[in-house]
């Protein structure tokens, strides 16, 4: 149908500005393959609005999003939110639309989110769409729309203006405006013996008390709209120019693994989450932060307990469903009762006891019942849902468990094949169909347990926030299914820093962004839209990837001869200012010198097995060992007494000892080793050679990769930013820059505040009070230490921190107590941080009885051990925490601080 519509928006561009609207058609509010995009550039109207008019051909049952660009003579790029045409619009209708500019990094969209609905869900009336008018539209009927996140109790929105039908300024009956989602308002008001210009204004008025509150701040604003019959007209105003008062929440961090109840299986469970809630409600909390709960499982044991290496972006874990109601039979009970009081009784998680009984436990009634739940109205109403990304994971986890391996390069069944067979046998009895079933059953079970366990949470107005990891595992579902979004060539992971000499090799492939920009980013929406399901609050892993991620080549072991990607590379030419010939640089310096510091009496047997001499006393290392992969490959075959760890990792190192790494895609072109002012290879150059690589080093990591991170950063992250409700809070430590964090303040993501971990250089630590409002505190995370643990067990300056921060006198205690931990807690209480965040181990720290286990045994993760294994439970039940009313007023008393 053929549609004409106007669109006019207030905005003060200047000169040389283009300012575009972008339409986009699609199906299910979604970007797919067959979206149609148009754009058109918009003329000067006046000072204050801009306007163009389009014939637009809109396709039956799409929905029409549009935004607006502006494309500055200053080179940034800016744009507003997402609106939605209406629905209703007929084949030959007229749509006049004036609208405000709502940039996507405005700062009040955060209100907007999803946490602050569940934390004011009151009963509103039944509202399908503003935009939805009774009366006929041969009157110039005005539809307006504001919004505004924050009114008190029996307050509502009111529009007063200079005519008649906007009650010529009359305070003592205003118009009164409708909601349908606590912050959004809209009327629409009959405007035909009015002459044009009109001006208006917003204001608040209390329904209960009949009384007029208050005009909204600033100027009149202004219609500009033609006054014309059959055409549909929407002022869309944006927010209300009133100040919205900070809101200050506080959250629970703890991984579902950790949590401890009298019903679990060992491990804690979607239910427990209701628990959690019943917590959360005794002390004051209203948001519970979890680990990724995706499936990790590859071969069902203790390796899998890694909760960031996903075999599925969407699957949840087999590991945290509740088996107790499938427990029909009487020896299906007693069997249960006996594993669970087994399993519960363990200080540390058995995630290979646990999932393996799960597992068994589940395929055993499947079998009994397969039939019957394949033909179940329920799960065929979720399998037809979920189908896009099911249909895959069912064929992938029966692969795998068949196969006995993930590494589907070696299974004989190809992903596609298969595919497109599955889909002829959907509804047949055929066995194969069968056993992929009981995947979507598992699957099934989770998701309804997750949506119930969700529910509680909303009624208690408490909000759930989710982790979303930057990489999936090399052999998972999505490098599988769909390759080319994935460079599986290179590794993912983190630069060297001070906690990591050598970096950290993740070991996922990076992303295929040229393939992913193809598709506007859809591979990231539809996780986000999958995740909002249940979800109100996103913690992103990593963000620094969406700017550029660490790059590991994939014949590499360590992280040390990574680079950013996407990044600048030099040049021959940019190097020819260098007095030493490149190979110096490149390629491991590897001297007599060296070796016998490093290996001492060794030296000799590591030559002879390893290297062989250039000129004297230089080496390089023999074909059969140049690279890290080929050298561990030999390594791990040798007599562990000879080559001991140490001994092994020094060797590997030797291939580190290079100023210059070269692209993995040009071999024309290298980027700086990170650190590389600490390597031997540097130290032994003279002082005129090292001046000029200082400078260049400074030049490539902060001026030359400017532009390039931040025009990423920027386009990645707004894809996400303006698809979905969820309160985006980014994990922004380590290697940040200037412009990345200018990005993420101009987007509103909220960064993550450490006091032990301060962002400014020379800083010791992160003072609280200064921190943004759009900010999440914590004082430590998974991957930290606890609090207790930080103070008795690390250095730093105990004193400063005691005297400065907590403003108490000495002694400062070298032993961690209940008074220690209430005044390193009760800063981040007072912080002027949107969201603080509280690991459940720093809150029991608030009871001396509860500290029963070793630091490290408090621990979750370490990030510099490869090896390490998520299996930290509480000590003690949720239910004995509630139980215990001095605890509980205690940390009543810290939030109400």
């Amino acid at each position: 149908m053929l549609c004409t519509i106007l669109f006019a928006i207030n905005f003060e561009s200047r000169w040389g500005d283009e300012i575009w609207v972008i339409i986009e058609q699609s199906k299910n509010h979604q970007l797919d393959p067959t979206t149609t995009i148009t754009k058109f550039p918009l003329q000067h109207f006046n000072d204050q609005f801009l306007h163009g008019t389009i014939d637009l051909d809109i396709i039956a049952e799409n929905t029409c999003r549009y935004y607006y660009t502006c494309h500055c003579t200053s080179g940034y790029n800016s744009r507003t939110v997402y609106n939605t045409l209406p629905q209703d619009l007929k084949n030959g209708m007229r749509c006049h639309i004036q609208d405000r500019w709502i940039d996507i990094g405005f700062n009040l969209l955060v209100y907007n989110t999803k946490p602050f609905s569940v934390l004011n869900s009151k009963k509103l009336p039944d509202y399908n769409s503003y935009s939805i008018i009774k009366e006929e539209i041969s009157t110039p009927l005005y539809n307006f729309k504001i919004i505004y996140p924050h009114l008190q109790q029996h307050e509502t929105i009111c529009l007063l203006g200079n005519c008649t039908a906007l009650k010529n300024w009359d305070t003592q009956n205003p118009i009164q405006l409708k909601s349908f989602d606590h912050h959004t308002f809209f009327c629409s008001i009959d405007l035909k013996d009015t002459t044009l210009p009109i001006e208006y204004k917003y204001g608040i008025y209390n329904t209960q008390a009949g009384v007029f509150i208050e005009f909204e701040m600033g100027a009149n604003r202004t219609i500009i709209l033609e006054n014309i019959d059959h055409t549909y007209k929407y002022i869309q105003d944006g927010y209300l120019r009133k100040e919205v008062p900070s809101i200050k929440m506080n959250g629970l961090a703890i991984p579902l693994f950790s949590i401890r109840t009298e019903r679990g299986l060992g491990i804690g469970e979607l239910p427990d989450i209701k628990e959690l809630v019943d917590l959360c409600k005794a002390v004051g909390l209203s948001c519970i932060q979890l680990l990724p709960i995706h499936d990790t499982n590859v071969q069902y044991t203790n390796s899998d307990s890694y909760p960031y290496s996903a075999i599925s972006t969407y699957a949840i874990n087999p590991i945290y469903l509740n088996i107790k109601k499938l427990c029909h039979s009487k020896i299906d009970r007693l069997q249960y009762h006996w594993n669970k009081k087994r399993l519960n009784r363990l200080k540390q998680l058995d995630y290979s006891g646990v999932i393996q009984k799960k597992m068994k436990f589940l395929k055993k009634v499947y079998s009994k019942k397969c039939f019957n739940i394949i033909e179940d109205e329920q799960y065929q109403g979720f399998f037809n849902k979920n189908q896009v990304w099911l249909v895959p994971y069912c064929i992938f986890c029966h692969c795998k468990d068949t196969t006995g391996s993930t590494n589907y390069e070696t299974w004989p069944i190809k992903s596609i094949n298969l595919q497109a067979q599955y889909q002829k046998w959907i509804d047949t009895k055929d066995p194969l169909v069968v056993q992929l079933h009981f995947y979507g059953w598992v699957q099934f079970q989770l998701q309804h347990q997750l949506k119930d366990a969700v529910d509680y949470a909303h009624q208690h107005h408490v909000f759930l926030k989710a982790d979303l990891p930057i990489g999936v595992n090399p052999f998972s579902v999505e490098t599988w299914h769909q390759p080319e979004l994935f460079n599986l060539d290179k590794q993912t992971g983190a630069p060297p820093d001070a906690y990591s000499e050598l970096g950290q090799n993740w070991g996922f492939p990076t992303y295929n962004w040229s393939a992913l920009k193809e598709t506007h980013y859809q591979w990231w929406i539809n996780r986000l839209t999958y995740l909002e399901q249940y979800f109100d609050a996103l913690r992103i892993d990593h963000v620094l990837g969406f700017f550029r991620i660490w790059s590991i080549p994939s014949h590499a072991v360590d992280a040390s001869l990574g680079y950013f990607v996407p990044a600048a590379p030099l040049t021959k030419s940019e190097l020819q200012q260098i007095p030493v010939p490149l190979e110096r640089l490149d390629k491991p310096y590897i001297t007599k010198e060296l070796l016998t510091s490093v290996f001492n009496d060794q030296s000799k047997e590591i030559k002879e097995i390893f290297l062989e001499e250039q000129t004297t006393g230089y080496y390089q290392f023999k074909e059969l060992f140049d690279t890290q992969k080929k050298t561990q490959k030999y390594l791990n075959k040798q007599d562990k007494k000879i080559f001991t760890n140490s001994i092994n990792q020094k060797i590997l190192s030797l291939h580190s000892q290079v100023i210059l790494v070269h692209d993995t895609d040009d071999e024309t072109k290298w980027h700086f080793r990170f650190n590389m002012h600490d390597t031997y290879s540097f130290k032994r150059l003279d002082q005129q050679t090292q001046d000029i690589l200082r400078t260049l080093y400074h030049d490539y990591f902060f001026n030359k990769q400017k532009k390039v991170w931040q025009r990423h950063g920027l386009e990645t992250l707004t894809a996400l930013k303006r698809n979905t409700k969820l309160l985006i809070c980014a994990e922004d430590l380590g290697f940040i820059t200037p412009e990345i964090t200018d990005i993420i303040k101009q987007l509103c993501i909220l960064s993550l505040e450490i006091q032990r971990m301060p962002k400014n250089y020379g800083q010791d630590f992160v003072d609280l009070s200064q921190v943004s409002y759009l900010s999440v505190s914590t004082p430590s995370t998974h991957d930290s230490s606890t609090l207790k643990g930080w103070w008795e067990d690390e250095e730093f300056n105990k004193e400063k921190l005691y005297t400065t921060y907590l403003h108490l006198s000495q002694p400062v205690p070298q032993k961690f107590t209940k008074e220690l931990s209430y005044g390193l807690l009760k800063q981040f209480v007072l912080s002027p941080s949107l969201l603080s965040i509280f690991p459940i181990q720093d809150l029991m720290h608030l009871n001396d009885e509860w500290q029963i286990l070793r630091n490290q045994e408090e621990r979750i993760n370490d990030p510099g051990n490869p090896n390490n294994y998520w299996g930290y439970r509480m000590p003690i039940s949720l239910k004995k925490m509630i139980a215990n009313k001095r605890w509980v007023e205690d940390v009543q008393t810290l939030f109400n601080s």
